[in-house]
């Protein structure tokens, strides 16, 4: 069978201030655990907030990118219709001096149509041949236009890829950071706590000696005032078997044989189941 703690049983104020104590830590605990739950519950919004303003931004760089790839594109394929355009306007305006020269040449004598149709023909291949160069300067300009678009385009997207992946480093070491920092101040409020319980814990062992003192004391003087009551009664006891061995023979044999009387016999056996009773032990 335990032993009883005779603090416990004895002060109800001690068991109430352990009571107390034991809510205390509990609703700590649970504000604790609901103050965590709630922290990482704002860490997750604030990751789900930043993806999301990070996939809108980059959707929007994408957009602004494929435009101007469109915008690009639209223009090339203007710049191509407009050379197309040109060389066929260059190319009838050829044949249209060609037939003027032709025709004018029908009203000359043979020399000099011979001579107007041979100008005319080096004229019209000194003209094609012009309007090939040119056309040829123009196609390579139009490749040199477009390659050098396609690097620059190939360069802003490399630019944007480095970016994103600086932006994104530079996001997860913030995070990592904001981490710590929330480790090192739950750290930090762990440790002021538990000084905090350990205070209390302290002044609650210094009540508990300075109670079991008192308590100790206490029964001392409980257990000098019964040794005294018990003297009293011995006393109380021998004064009165002096008087009944002179006063009654069988009472004198008895009482020098060790018997008592019946009144003092159950007045012992009281006290002794008394004191059984009230003392406590420590």
């Amino acid at each position: 069978m335990a032993p009883v703690n005779p603090i416990a049983n004895d002060d109800p104020d001690l068991s109430a201030l352990k009571t107390q104590l034991a809510q205390a830590r509990h609703h700590r605990k649970q504000a604790e655990s609901d103050a965590q739950m709630l922290a990482n519950r704002l860490l997750l919004l604030k990751a789900e907030m930043s993806k999301a303003q990070r996939k809108i931004e980059e959707t929007k760089s994408r957009t602004k990118f494929i435009h101007r790839v469109q915008k690009e594109s639209e223009e090339r394929h203007e710049k191509k219709l407009q050379l197309s355009q040109t060389i066929f306007e260059q190319t009838n305006e050829a044949k249209t001096r060609y037939k003027v020269r032709k025709s004018s040449s029908t009203q000359m004598t043979l020399g000099e149509r011979f001579a107007s149709v041979k100008a005319s023909k080096e004229t019209h291949v000194k003209e094609l041949k012009e309007d090939r160069i040119r056309n040829l300067q123009r196609i390579r300009q139009q490749k040199e236009e477009e390659r050098r678009v396609a690097i620059q385009r190939k360069m802003e997207i490399q630019k944007q890829h480095e970016m994103a992946r600086q932006k994104k480093e530079e996001e997860m070491r913030k995070r990592r950071e904001q981490v710590k920092r929330q480790v090192y101040s739950r750290i930090e409020r762990e440790q002021i706590e538990a000084g905090s319980r350990q205070q209390e814990i302290e002044e609650m062992e210094k009540m508990e000696a300075e109670l079991i003192a008192k308590l100790q004391k206490t029964q001392e003087s409980q257990r000098q005032a019964y040794d005294s009551l018990e003297i009293a009664l011995c006393a109380s006891r021998s004064a009165t078997a002096s008087t009944d061995m002179y006063s009654d023979a069988p009472v004198k044999i008895s009482a020098r044989s060790g018997a008592k009387p019946p009144r003092q016999q159950q007045q012992q056996h009281q006290l002794h189941r008394k004191k059984g009773t009230i003392r406590t032990p420590i």
